[in-house]
């Protein structure tokens, strides 16, 4: 590399075709515009011959962008006699010594000097004095989708954001950059990393322990878990704050799931032959007959059931036994009897009747409170619609409050998966919030325990306040309430119900 000469040369025979920095800060730059008024431009701007007379810039975008705001009509300048790729990467170079310089330019000047070929990942970081996974991860920063790299080069995000944003799929990205951009309303600030970390594991990242598949072998057409980019626990190389043992795409997670349960289900017409498949349940966590739909599990050793299954098979069927949230056991094919009393099995005792009065009050209560919380969530809280599509999958999975959220879905038209053990549709996703608010307020009765969590994350003792307020409300409100007393035959009164 050789300088021909130093000079003034004319602002407008300096062409800028190339540069890193992206992003200027207009206030620091206006200052050096002032300065540069006032003293002049004290270090020469670098160039390279151009056509004719003209010169392209190599180095000192900021420098010339101050003197053209400053007015100067020419800036001191060094020529250096060097081709593209020398003057690329002499740019390169000089961008990343800045101390100013942004995440995003940063990254972008690591990908010229690698791309050029002068450098490898390992000798680029020898050169720089950085470490190799901190330029992988700084490269790692180009994939975030265009509004991801305009709000990291503005500061609006952090390069702490976007590592957390990068560990999920790329489908989620948009949405992730979207939380991570968008400020609490009631707080006025942005969310933190923290803050975004619990978004994903709240809406995206899935326990690995939890999963029934096989995590070691290729499945379901997809590789291990154990070598997965999107586990967690191969994450540390280029995200800090990964935690080991997560998935961080659930679209694979749920496919390897309905394929483990349909798989399970053929073993179960062999194991079964002849008999119906009837479905599968979560187990009940208590003692008595666990139930999978009406029909009971019953052993096959039990002398009573084998003679049974040969007298009448019509009433004997097979499903499938799934973990509880907090078992250690895996699933299970399991034989079922549809008549509990065939085998000598006897229903469990019922709870006492209500009365009608005790009735009509549960059923005010709990109208009151589903107002109040459905008013309470829409009006008061950031619920997303990831939290929330989430939410009523997992409902559809544990099986036993399926029947409460079936209805709207149906009514909103969305399809239903064939089996029982298939994951609910894409097209969940498709609907409107107020939808899947209302949905999922009828999965989860009045949003108790983990659900909450779940739901609304860091609003949860919130709502919680919100709902003991108005259970005291609605017991004030049921004893106040009119009622119209009215003679019956006995000469007896009674309370009529509430108008």
């Amino acid at each position: 590399m050789q300088e021909l000469m130093q000079a003034e040369v004319e602002i407008s025979r300096i062409e800028v075709i190339s540069n890193f920095r992206r992003t200027m800060n207009q206030g620091k730059l206006q200052e050096l515009a002032d300065n540069v008024k006032k003293l002049g431009v004290l270090e020469p701007v670098l160039v390279r011959r151009g056509e004719g007379n003209d010169f392209v810039l190599i180095a000192g975008a900021r420098r010339l962008s101050a003197a053209k705001l400053a007015g100067l009509s020419s800036i001191p300048a060094r020529v250096m006699n060097v081709d593209e790729n020398q003057a690329a990467e002499i740019q390169a170079l000089e961008n990343l010594h800045r101390e100013d310089l942004g995440p995003v330019d940063e990254a972008r000047a690591f990908k010229a000097l690698l791309d050029l070929g002068s450098h490898t990942v390992e000798s680029l970081a020898e050169r720089m004095d950085k470490s190799v996974s901190y330029i992988y991860r700084s490269l790692k920063l180009l994939e975030l989708p265009d509004a991801g790299l305009k709000a990291l080069g503005e500061g609006v995000m952090t390069a702490g954001h976007a590592h957390q944003i990068l560990r999920a799929p790329e489908k989620e990205a948009e949405r992730l950059v979207k939380f991570a951009t968008t400020k609490f309303a009631w707080l006025n600030r942005y969310p933190t990393v923290d803050e975004l970390k619990r978004e994903i594991e709240k809406t995206i990242e899935r326990d690995l322990d939890t999963a029934v598949f096989p995590k070691d072998t290729e499945f379901s057409g997809v590789p291990a878990c154990t070598g997965c980019p999107y586990n967690t626990g191969n994450q540390n190389a280029l995200f800090d704050g990964a935690v080991e043992g997560k998935c961080t795409n659930p679209g694979c997670f749920s496919t390897k799931t309905a394929t483990f349960y349909k798989d399970l289900k053929v073993k179960g017409e062999k194991k079964f032959s002849g008999l119906p498949f009837l479905g599968l349940a979560v187990e009940n966590g208590y003692s008595g007959p666990q139930r999978i739909k009406s029909a009971v599990v019953v052993s096959r050793s039990d002398k009573k059931v084998l003679k049974a299954l040969k007298a009448k098979p019509e009433k004997f069927g097979f499903g499938i036994l799934k973990p509880g949230r907090w078992s250690k056991t895996k699933p299970q094919l399991v034989l079922l009897c549809k008549d509990p009393k065939v085998v000598g099995v006897q229903d469990q005792a019922r709870p006492a009747e209500t009365t009608r009065e005790e009735r009509e009050k549960i059923a005010f209560i709990e109208n009151h409170l589903e107002k109040v919380i459905w008013r309470t969530v829409v009006e008061r809280f950031e619920v997303r619609k990831a939290r929330l599509v989430i939410l009523l999958q997992n409902v559809w999975e544990r099986g036993w409050d399926r029947g409460r959220v079936t209805p709207l879905l149906v009514a909103l038209d969305i399809a239903l998966p064939e089996s029982d053990e298939a994951a609910l549709p894409d097209s969940l996703e498709k609907m409107g919030l107020e939808a899947l608010t209302k949905a999922a307020l009828l999965a989860l009765g009045r949003l108790a325990g983990l659900e909450v969590e779940q739901l609304l994350g860091d609003d949860a003792s919130d709502l919680q306040r919100v709902v003991k307020i108005a259970e005291a409300e609605a017991q004030k409100l049921w004893r106040e309430r009119p009622v119209e007393v009215l003679p019956n035959n006995e000469g007896d009164s009674m309370e009529a119900n509430q108008r």
